[in-house]
């Protein structure tokens, strides 16, 4: 452990990984290069047999948690990050991509910006077979109805780790559906969509799916009026 003083974090990134050695150590590489230094990294190695954990372990940064867990699957992993959480924003970042170096600073500008703001998605660049894919999503506002009708219809781009929302909204939510191998992050939002009338918005990218780029699309509680 570092002797450094540790300010309690602004926003938790998550991260669930089963055997993925080489690619959650980038992936945590890439959020302690962030802009913004007060974060809290919660890594749940779920039962990682490839040396994983001593890797992790040889990590010397107060803000990286590493909880070990049997295995049962990325949402239950998910869901347990949630519930050990200390920040009240709470982002996702799979194993296998990384974050941009401002990814955790932009995304909190839009929470500092608005108080009622529960959840926000953000566009990303895909990375495949060196391919480079701008996945973008027009700025927009939405109500439920409309976030609802473009996630069924899929004209939304969604990824695992481009979604940021308010601890208190996932835990009210039942975090992640345990039971669920595909698509889990389209219906966590439905179920988001469908708790409030939520307000969508779009800007640009932060993360990669192998690297993304800043924020884009957010959900909210109704303005008050």
């Amino acid at each position: 452990m570092s002797g450094k003083t540790v300010h309690a974090p602004l926003i938790t990134v998550i991260t669930p990984t089963h055997n993925r050695r080489e690619a959650v150590l980038r992936a945590v590489e890439s959020v302690r290069s962030q802009s913004m230094p007060r974060f809290e990294h919660i890594v749940v190695d779920d039962g990682s047999t490839d040396g994983t954990a001593a890797a992790l372990a040889g990590i010397r940064d107060p803000r990286l948690v590493s909880v070990g867990a049997k295995w049962r699957g990325a949402n239950a992993a998910r869901n347990a990050g949630i519930e050990r959480a200390r920040a009240p924003i709470v982002t996702f970042l799979d194993s296998d991509d990384v974050y941009l170096p401002h990814r955790l600073e932009r995304t909190l500008t839009w929470f500092d910006a608005d108080p009622a703001l529960e959840v926000l998605i953000s566009s990303y660049v895909s990375l495949k077979g060196g391919h480079a894919t701008n996945c973008i999503n027009r700025d927009a506002f939405l109500n439920s109805a409309t976030l609802e009708r473009t996630l069924v219809a899929e004209t939304i781009l969604i990824a695992g780790s481009a979604i940021t929302a308010r601890r208190e909204a996932l835990l009210a939510i039942g975090g992640y559906d345990s039971d669920i191998a595909r698509m889990q992050d389209r219906e966590l939002l439905l179920r988001a969509s469908a708790r409030n009338c939520l307000r969508t918005s779009t800007g640009r990218s932060t993360i990669r799916r192998i690297r993304f780029r800043d924020v884009a699309t957010a959900m909210s509680k109704p303005m008050r009026t």
